[in-house]
C-alpha cells in the first residue's frame, strides 16, 4: 500500500509529507492527544451506565456538556493563543492543560 501510494502521481494521502519532522511529530500528538480524549469519553460513558446505573440518554446528556465545552470554549482560546504568542508556546501551554 505504502510503495503504490508512492509511486502514484496522485495519490490518496502524499506520504512525502511525513518526511517534515515538524508535521510528523504535530501528527503524532495530535493522534495522541484525540485517543485519550474519546477514551475518556467512552470510559465516562461506561462509568455513567455500569457504575452509577444511568440509562444511555442519560450519560449521553451527562458527558454532552463536556465535549461542547471543549469546542466552545478551548478551540477558540488557541486560535487567540497561536495569532498572539506562535505555535510552539501554544503547542506546550495546550498539552499541559486537562482538556488538551
Amino acid at each position: 500500500m505504502v510503495t503504490i501510494e508512492l509511486r502514484t502521481t496522485a495519490p490518496l494521502l502524499d506520504l512525502r509529507v511525513y518526511a517534515d519532522r515538524l508535521f510528523r511529530s504535530a501528527s503524532i500528538v495530535l493522534a495522541l492527544t484525540s485517543v485519550a480524549f474519546f477514551g475518556l469519553l467512552f470510559l465516562l460513558s461506561l462509568f455513567f451506565q455500569d457504575g452509577l446505573h444511568y440509562s444511555a440518554l442519560q450519560a449521553g446528556s451527562t458527558i454532552c456538556p463536556e465535549a461542547f465545552g471543549v469546542a466552545a470554549v478551548f478551540l477558540p482560546s488557541q486560535a487567540a493563543g497561536f495569532a498572539t504568542v506562535g505555535a510552539a508556546r501554544t503547542s506546550v501551554a495546550s498539552s499541559s492543560t486537562p482538556s488538551g
